[in-house]
């Protein structure tokens, strides 16, 4: 981009569906609740910079996802949104039925269920396109998980793969729905309300902090792409 190659151009490399857009959509969510044409909408934008074709599609279904998760908790219905905003006869999209055609033949044996994700979608992962089968995990996690903040990322976890990134990306959604009350000391207790990272500048914040300014860009955000939409109220 510093030579002027503008999006979506960067994004066409053979790593260009790894999941690196996917394991950050939520972020548009977060910041537009309620929203989540809107959240996929710059998922989409930000993805494009260095993901094409299914790597751009896991951004915009984690965003709309995500999004749906501040009004939404049955999980079924948590993934249609995701859905809406993604091409209905793309790879993506066929993952993601797949695993709820799978949850209705076997609703509590999520094991079967990962035993056909790995037929059938592992193999993506090793033709460059990692965003396969985290996604089909992501959606086995929600659907399995039965709205349990705890079964929802260990599943996410046992399903293997990347599985570091999978259990980040549905953690932050069943926060969402049930609240930081629902999450358990022995998860909270060891992080120590510290958030790290390598941005120059900004290497370590407390997550309350990190949580303030989310919020006050989300109603930023909102009031200015969700007007008649959503209000944010304080309480």
């Amino acid at each position: 981009m510093k030579q002027g190659i503008k999006p979506p151009e960067p994004g066409q490399h053979e790593m260009g569906e790894f999941m690196g857009g996917q394991m950050k959509g939520e972020f548009w969510g977060y910041v537009l609740p309620g929203n989540p044409r809107a959240a996929a909408e710059y998922g989409r934008i930000d993805a494009e910079v260095a993901f094409h074709t299914d790597g751009i599609y896991g951004e915009m279904f984690m965003a709309a996802l995500t999004a749906e998760s501040f009004f939404e908790s049955d999980p079924v219905k948590l993934l249609e949104p995701g859905l809406a905003v993604i091409p209905e006869d793309c790879d993506y999209a066929r993952c993601i039925r797949d695993v709820m055609q799978w949850h209705q033949q076997w609703p509590d044996d999520w094991e079967k269920a990962h035993e056909q994700i790995d037929a059938k979608w592992a193999p993506e992962g090793a033709k460059n396109r990692r965003v396969f089968p985290n996604n089909a995990v992501n959606a086995l996690a929600l659907l399995y998980g039965e709205g349990n903040f705890e079964k929802t990322i260990a599943i996410a976890v046992m399903a293997g793969w990347d599985t570091d990134t999978n259990a980040g990306d549905v953690g932050p959604v069943m926060g969402i729905i049930l609240g930081p009350q629902a999450i358990a000391e022995k998860w909270t207790k060891p992080i120590a309300n510290t958030f790290r990272c390598d941005v120059k500048g900004a290497e370590e914040w407390t997550i309350d902090e990190l949580a303030r300014r989310t919020t006050a860009t989300g109603k930023m955000m909102t009031a200015a792409r969700s007007s008649g939409i959503v209000e944010i109220v304080s309480q």
